[in-house]
């Protein structure tokens, strides 16, 4: 047998042995505790429905669930640590749509946003709603571009920070208007709110849960909601969508992946178990109460969802010309 067919021999075998290999490992999946690690430190968003949905996925698996916080370089270090662990389901992380924005937000990562992962679930939106003062001369979105057209440069808007899902969602409302206001970034959704209820802010974008005792209190009003159609919370909230501004949508999001090259079989192992998670009533109710509307996204379409967020993400950074780490 020739030296070319040999190797060719060789490579095919090697092929089908690693065929077996991943057959077996999906067949046994899961044998050992499985690593969830979240990019935040403990007692932020992510760690909190990390740590409440980690318990009931483990009963789903027949495997403990670890929650694993690796918080640092705004959820960097945390997702390239799950984008290098070796690819047999072992290690998942819980990402936010921070992991969108975070791409065009740096010159470079250590890992690739979409390529290094094996998307698995996107399993809960997080809708945002746009707040102003009660006294505000504007009571709808259109009342607020024309108002910013008449009055440029008077309109202030904060948010959590610079780069925030927050203060991106403003920047793409700019893009999408033409509206004009200045950005006043803060360390934290805490103190925008304050300032927003004291008079010093004329708009905010927060989650649902947060707006709602504070709506409730008359204390803020709700322009808008950001989400694709209009949320429970705030029926009567129309969506920016809606209100003269077609296609625009802001939502954080929730959703699961593994290191790339991940078998599919295992794949759709933790996307079954975690669409089993939040099925079950207990976790569904916590999770409403939490603001946030659980979904059920397979993994081809949570990747397609990735790329649109990822370009999306892209131009509104370039747009506003928010600066790049």
């Amino acid at each position: 047998m020739s030296k070319r067919m040999n190797a060719l021999v060789e490579a095919a075998l090697a092929g089908m042995l690693a065929c077996f290999a991943q057959a077996a490992l999906a067949q046994t999946y899961p044998s050992r505790p499985v690593r969830m690690i979240i990019n935040v430190a403990p007692g932020g968003g992510s760690d909190i429905l990390a740590r409440k949905l980690s318990p009931v996925l483990a009963q789903q698996l027949g495997q403990l669930v670890l929650v694993d916080n690796k918080p640092g370089a705004a959820g960097v270090l945390g997702t390239s640590a799950a984008a290098t662990a070796a690819p047999d389901g072992y290690t998942l992380t819980m990402i936010s749509s921070s992991h969108a924005s975070n791409a065009p937000l740096h010159k470079s990562l250590p890992y690739h946003p979409v390529d290094s992962f094996s998307p698995v679930i996107l399993f809960a939106l997080s809708p945002q709603v746009l707040l102003t003062q009660p006294s505000a001369p504007f009571r709808s979105i259109r009342e607020l571009i024309a108002y910013s057209k008449a009055n440029p440069g008077k309109l202030n808007m904060g948010s959590s920070g610079t780069g925030s899902t927050p203060h991106l969602s403003g920047e793409l409302l700019k893009m999408m208007t033409g509206i004009t206001f200045t950005h006043v970034p803060y360390k934290g959704g805490g103190p925008a709110m304050a300032d927003l209820m004291g008079g010093q802010l004329n708009l905010l974008f927060v989650v649902t849960q947060t707006a709602m005792p504070q709506i409730a209190a008359g204390k803020v009003r709700p322009l808008a909601v950001a989400s694709a159609q209009r949320i429970a919370a705030f029926p009567d909230a129309p969506t920016i969508a809606e209100s003269g501004v077609p296609g625009y949508e802001a939502s954080n999001w929730a959703g699961v992946l593994a290191p790339a090259r991940t078998p599919a079989e295992i794949v759709q192992t933790i996307h079954d178990a975690m669409i089993k998670t939040i099925r079950i009533k207990d976790t569904r109710d916590w999770m409403i109460d939490q603001g946030l509307e659980p979904i059920e996204t397979g993994p081809a379409e949570f990747r397609k969802i990735l790329q649109t967020e990822i370009a999306k993400w892209t131009k509104v950074v370039v747009s506003s010309g928010i600066p790049i780490e």
